[in-house]
């Protein structure tokens, strides 16, 4: 399980689409959003700031999405 910054899944839900845009995703509760999802599928992340950008890339490709 990635770290979610304290916040925790307590239920999953299935997703009718394995594509998520998540604005905000590069930091604090985006970027747990991004991470939680990615758990459970694939993430599409829209960011402004390329270095951050590609290190949450890395981290998400990491959990396997």
């Amino acid at each position: 399980m990635p770290d979610l910054h304290g916040f925790q899944i307590k239920e999953a839900v299935a997703m009718s689409s394995p594509v998520v845009l998540i604005t905000g995703a590069l930091t604090g509760i985006g970027r747990a959003t991004a991470l939680a999802f990615a758990h459970e599928g694939a993430v599409v992340v829209s960011g402004r700031h390329d270095d951050e950008g590609r290190k949450l890339a890395t981290e998400l490709r990491n959990l396997g999405t």
